[in-house]
């Protein structure tokens, strides 16, 4: 078992001497605190990102020299030590992205320790970030409790989001849908967001008034966007995933072509459990060293049944019933050189048909089918080189009856496959980090009304380099490129877009940092009839964002940022299911302009209280042209063919304040509360049609008046969360989360009337018990919708009530980790 010393790279076992100082137990502090914090290590380090800090003394915030700090990543198998210098700084280098716990610990003398030992859990680090994670230690014999700073990107001038183990296992998340079946995918989890609404027209989440078809979706550095329409076309089970990170607005130049949110996620690198560092003065030496080089995993399972359903406000069909099963599998093949992570979880669904769609139908339920599974391989042949091979496939099939989405049932079934392969590098190959990953994502589709075949070939490539020069800065560039196809109903249509970027991460002081870049693109288009391939103009989108902590130490964050973001012109816009479309000589891709600003203040303990203003104006907006044969042509409404047309206009105006508590001695929590303003007549070039979900472009002659308020505008928007962790033993813990998720009613077209407020509660309860050193089994119940909110969320063109907030619906969980 061998651990990496972040300063001197030298390699050597993971929990130290054995002669040092022992209590009772018969284990130093250092080594029950480090075990933990070192039970998965395994395969070399990943060359990626890297966490800074500096300890000091609480009360004197005096620097600390010579404090033992230990990092460990639970999704990866590698710990790294490091030791503060004079000045009480650390640095680990070349970390693989994920969550990591961080343990500070200082020795007097062999006899005793001076300061508490503390512990920092649930630490982001992202991929190709600097994270600063800052530490304040109070002396063992204090009467007060001891805290510890706060991470955070020390160049972020983004806004963002990411899930942590304490935040998935502390509230109701993943609540299934009627599109995605019975899947617990990421996307049920966007509504979490601050921020976030539903889209208008009920195809996800959006954010910043961009439209659900706007966001971009990223798997293991990969795409997994539908190449036609935007949305995700790889909804994985969280039982799957690794990391995860949502930003909304901030973007730099590397994060790409994206006007929506940006979604990421990560697979892990192998099933190592997380070990609850409280319990260790239990867990005997010799066993850890022995668990932490076997096999870890997981068995879970969730089931809703339609009994517990609550009254549904509309006939949109009853839920039968609900759930997913599944396993995953870890661990290292070859000892700190090869690991692997496999997981597999099938879901099923089904619902009663209503009767008035029963007529001349065969079956009176709709039922759901889905199989996840997927396999990854690591590979570092040493610890400056990483490799990993990721295969995905989720095969899919609805019979019966169409699921309740839009206005209508249907009778038809349909089998579809999606399939992702990715290859990824990282590592050092010399002075400057490289990072490059290729991927071939593959949908087919065998609906009978709507066949089709999509593919999505890509490949990127990003060089980092640091520089010492009038302070810190780190140069990163890069260049991806991506070939599309959409053969719906035998056509074809596609897309070539070529992408290349530079930018620097700038820390000009401890307390002042700059990032700024510039994006090229470029992108090809070819419609279904063949033609030559058009060119997109106006490829330039800068960005620049500025940071500013006064003290350069407490994590204060004063923040702004400025950018032209660029989306895409999608597939889907080409390949209508009932029309030919042409593009207008001159096309321009749409875009956006955005400024962000913003300031985050710490309070005592972990809390943090933020605020942020967001502006986001459309400048170039996509209309569909009625042609003279019947076909439709994609303009610029304002200019070239679309001269005739109302310029397009989309403004998004929002103050979002928020209050967050990470977890700490059992409690976590976050409010936030978002007042916004959307106005404009372009809402988006596309609506979902008809009950399979399928989306239809929006013509000129539904265009809307230049300030009028669009269909997603909500002027309030109420979220909060809390959980509670309750030890009953050494052994038994149980956790009770509460959620509220509250927003004023969206405006009525025609009339100078909003729909009512909706209000949503959602209650989860989780008896965990731990079994032995590593395997712990728990129980959980899951309520959404507790009070059953039946309002109206949309209403027809006529003003009957189309849409209503999914009924409250119970699931009961189980879970074996190992």
């Amino acid at each position: 078992m061998i651990c990496e010393d972040a300063q001197t790279g030298a390699r050597r076992a993971c929990l130290g001497p054995r002669d040092a100082s022992v209590d009772g137990s018969g284990m130093t502090w250092v080594a029950r605190a480090a075990l933990a914090a070192l039970l998965a290590c395994g395969s070399g380090a990943r060359a990626s990102s890297d966490i800074v800090g500096t300890a000091v003394d609480v009360w004197e915030e005096a620097p600390l020299k010579d404090v033992q700090v230990w990092a460990h990543s639970p999704s990866q198998d590698v710990s790294r030590f490091a030791r503060t210098d004079a000045q009480g700084r650390f640095h680990f280098a070349q970390l693989p992205p994920g969550t990591y716990s961080l343990l500070f610990s200082t020795e007097q003398d062999r006899s005793r320790h001076r300061y508490r030992v503390l512990r920092k859990e649930d630490v982001l680090l992202r991929d190709g970030v600097t994270l600063r994670v800052d530490a304040a230690l109070v002396e063992e014999s204090g009467t007060m409790i001891c805290f510890g700073g706060r991470d955070r990107d020390v160049n972020r001038s983004r806004t963002d989001w990411s899930l942590t183990p304490s935040y998935l296992g502390g509230f109701a998340v993943g609540r299934s849908t009627p599109v995605q079946g019975a899947v617990r995918s990421l996307d049920g989890l966007l509504a979490l967001a601050a921020g976030g609404r539903t889209d208008a027209s009920g195809a996800g989440i959006s954010f910043h008034g961009a439209s659900a078809f706007e966001n971009r979706h990223v798997l293991e550095g990969i795409s997994t966007s539908d190449p036609s329409f935007g949305t995700n076309a790889l909804p994985l089970s969280t039982e799957l995933l690794g990391s995860f990170l949502l930003t909304t607005g901030g973007y730099t130049p590397e994060m790409g072509r994206v006007s929506g949110g940006l979604i990421e996620a990560t697979l892990p690198t192998d099933a190592t459990p997380l070990v609850d560092l409280a319990t260790l003065d239990t867990v005997e030496y010799d066993d850890a060293l022995e668990a932490a080089k076997s096999l870890h995993g997981s068995v879970f399972g969730s089931w809703a049944p339609g009994v517990l359903e609550g009254p549904r406000a509309s006939d949109t069909g009853t839920l039968q019933h609900l759930g997913d099963f599944g396993a995953t599998v870890g661990g290292p093949l070859i000892p700190e050189r090869l690991s692997f992570f496999a997981g597999v979880t099938p879901a099923l669904s089904r619902v009663a048909t209503p009767r008035s769609a029963q007529q001349g139908e065969p079956s009176r339920f709709t039922d759901q089918r889905s199989v996840q599974a997927l396999a990854k391989l690591t590979y570092s042949p040493s610890l400056a080189h990483v490799l990993s091979l990721s295969w995905v496939t989720t095969p899919a099939s609805l019979r019966g009856a169409s699921p309740p989405v839009g206005d209508a049932w249907t009778g038809s079934g349909s089998d579809s496959t999606t399939t992702l392969m990715a290859l990824g590098y990282s590592g050092y190959p010399g002075p400057v980090q490289v990072d490059a990953r290729v991927g071939w994502l593959r949908q087919q589709g065998s609906d009978a009304a709507f066949p089709h075949e999509r593919e999505r070939l890509q490949a990127n490539a990003r060089t980092t380099y640091r520089l010492k020069a009038l302070g810190a800065h780190v140069f990163r560039a890069g260049a991806d490129a991506e070939f599309l196809r959409d053969a719906p109903l035998g056509a074809s249509a596609t897309s070539q877009q070529v992408g290349v970027f530079v930018q620097d991460f700038w820390d000009v002081r401890d307390w002042f940092a700059v990032n700024g870049g510039v994006r090229y693109d470029v992108q090809w288009l070819r419609d279904t009839d063949g033609g030559p391939a058009l060119r997109l103009g106006r490829p330039f989108s800068p960005r620049l964002g500025v940071v500013l902590d006064p003290s350069g130490r407490t994590f204060s964050r004063f923040f702004a940022h400025v950018a032209k973001v660029q989306g895409p012109v999608l597939l889907g816009l080409l390949t209508p299911p009932s029309s030919r479309v042409s593009l207008a000589p001159g096309l321009v891709a749409p875009s956006s302009t955005e400024f962000l600003a913003g300031v985050e203040l710490p309070l005592m303990s972990e809390d943090t209280l933020g605020a942020t203003y967001t502006h986001r104006r459309l400048e170039t907006g996509l209309r569909s042209l009625n042609r003279d044969d019947g076909g439709l042509v994609l303009v610029n409404p304002g200019t070239g063919l679309g001269a005739d047309l109302p310029e397009a206009r989309r403004t998004y105006e929002a103050v979002m304040l928020e209050w967050r508590r990470t977890l700490r001695f059992g409690w976590q929590a976050q409010v936030s509360y978002t007042w916004s303003r959307l106005r404009g007549n372009d809402a988006g070039l596309m609506l979902l049609s008809d009950a399979r979900g399928v989306p239809r472009l929006v013509t000129d002659t539904e265009a809307r008046e230049p300030d009028a308020l669009l269909p997603a505008d909500r002027t309030h928007i109420l979220k909060a969360f809390g959980s509670r962790e309750f030890k009953h033993s050494h052994r038994l813990k149980s956790v009770l989360g509460l959620s509220y998720l509250g927003g004023s009613g969206t405006p009525v077209d025609g009339v100078a009337e909003r729909l009512p407020w909706s209000h949503t509660v959602n209650v989860h309860v989780d008896v965990r018990y731990r079994v032995d050193r590593v395997a712990n089994a728990s129980f959980s119940l899951d309520v959404f919708n507790l009070l059953n909110g039946q309002a109206e969320t949309r209403l027809d063109v006529a003003g009957a009530p189309l849409r209503y907030p999914l009924p409250r619906q119970v699931r009961i969980g189980v879970r074996y980790t190992f």
